[in-house]
């Protein structure tokens, strides 16, 4: 179930970004921060590289949190879940 919302999540922050009227630059990270929280559970490794993950993860939310609150959201929800698989 855990995965199965986690999944949905992701593919939500796919859209979201693919809808942002921000800066290449914002864009191109949020892109890296998404294939980088999809190739930890594709590998099913969260236990390396998942402090730094986190920390990417609560930047992002910070920077976006006042002008994008659905995607801050969505990467809320996302933090939660990992966060409930022991990230």
């Amino acid at each position: 179930m855990v995965d199965k919302q986690l999944r949905e999540d992701l593919e939500k922050l796919r859209a979201e970004i693919a809808g942002l009227d921000s800066d290449v630059q914002s864009k191109e990270k949020l892109s890296q921060l998404l294939m980088d929280i999809e190739q930890e559970v594709e590998q099913a490794n969260l236990n390396q590289g998942t402090k730094q993950l986190a920390e990417q993860v609560e930047t992002a939310i910070s920077r976006f949190e006042t002008s994008h609150p659905t995607l801050t959201g969505i990467l809320n929800n996302i933090m939660v879940t990992l966060s409930g698989m022991g990230v």
